[in-house]
C-alpha cells in the first residue's frame, strides 16, 4: 500500500534539501519510522513548487496504510496524506 503526502511548503524544500536535522522532518520520520517506510518525492524531476509538496509513502503493509495516513494528518507540517489500495487485479 502507497500514502500519498502533501507536505507544507516549508516541510517540503526541507526534505527534499535533505535537512535531515530539521524538527519536522524528524516528527514525520517518527511516524515512518514505527512502519519501517520511505517517503520519497512523487513528482522528483518537476520545478513547479506546488507539485514538489506531494510525496509518496511506500513499503507499508496494506494493514497499516490507514493508521499511518491518519498518523501522518496529526502533524502540522502534513496539509493531506491518504491510503491508496492497491489496484484490483484484472
Amino acid at each position: 500500500m502507497e500514502i500519498v503526502v502533501r507536505l507544507r511548503s516549508d516541510t517540503a524544500e526541507a526534505f527534499r534539501a535533505h535537512a535531515s536535522e530539521d524538527p519536522a522532518l524528524k516528527k514525520i520520520e517518527a511516524v515512518l519510522g514505527d512502519a519501517r517506510a520511505m517517503m520519497t518525492p512523487q513528482f522528483p524531476e518537476v520545478v513547479d513548487p506546488e507539485q514538489q509538496r506531494y510525496f509518496t509513502v511506500s513499503g507499508l503493509p496494506d494493514a497499516e496504510g490507514e493508521r499511518i495516513a491518519a498518523a501522518l494528518l496529526e502533524l502540522d507540517e502534513v496539509e493531506a496524506a491518504y491510503a491508496q489500495p492497491p489496484p484490483s487485479p484484472a
